[in-house]
């Protein structure tokens, strides 16, 4: 990943990234030795996705920090299934890459709200150093970048995809907009919403000009 990341930043519109992030997931378990429910742990760069972590919502600690290597910061409401608090230790199971089943026992820091109930049953955020080792690897499952506008996408992606035709990178690029199917979801949503109360704005201000005109037309014809 650290290859990867450094051809995908050495081009002229570097200027445009204010970050560059491998990320890598997995599926498992976590327990605090009562209770056990299933989790979806991401492992980030904490030093590099600080501007990242403002998006969710601290209940409760703190979220991930420089230098942290067994600590997490765990959902609310898979927090609310596992009975357990900040400082508490919970144990964490999954399988390595190989397959072998693999544990660790790592120590809550922070309890996040990200605003999907969904996501925030599940998900558990650990430095990406211990996913590494708990999954036995060095890869990685995506590359994060972010840039400082939205309207920066159109003229960085030709430019991130000539890079990895070039090297020969065995990448997938994609965007957020494709990722994003909550988003489109709720645009067109609202976007009905809105269509219907311009139709009836328009038939309102239709209706009360005929009415006005028709009014003025019935008094004059009497006159």
């Amino acid at each position: 990943p650290d290859s990867v990341e450094k051809a995908i930043s050495v081009f002229p519109n570097i200027k445009y990234m204010r970050m560059v992030s491998s990320r890598l997931s997995f599926s498992g378990l976590i327990s605090t030795g009562e209770k056990t429910v299933a989790c979806m742990g991401i492992g980030i760069d904490p030093e590099r996705e600080k501007e990242m972590s403002y998006f969710d919502s601290i209940l409760a600690g703190q979220q991930l920090a420089s230098g942290m290597q067994e600590e997490v910061v765990i959902g609310g409401a898979l927090m609310q299934a596992l009975g357990a608090k900040v400082g508490d230790n919970v144990t964490i199971l999954t399988n390595t890459v190989t397959g072998v089943i693999n544990a660790a026992d790592v120590q809550v820091v922070g309890v996040a709200q990200t605003g999907s109930k969904d996501y925030d049953n599940v998900f558990v955020k650990l430095p990406t150093k211990f996913v590494r080792r708990i999954l036995n690897t060095e890869s990685a499952e995506k590359i994060l970048i972010l840039l400082d506008k939205t309207e920066q996408v159109a003229t960085v992606v030709p430019l991130i995809q000539k890079v990895i035709n070039d090297k020969g990178l065995d990448l997938e690029l994609q965007t957020w907009d494709k990722l994003a199917d909550i988003y489109h979801q709720v645009v067109s949503l609202y976007e009905g919403i809105f269509d219907v109360m311009k139709i009836i704005i328009c038939l309102i201000v239709f209706f009360s000009i005929a009415n006005t005109m028709s009014m003025s037309i019935f008094e004059r014809t009497k006159e």
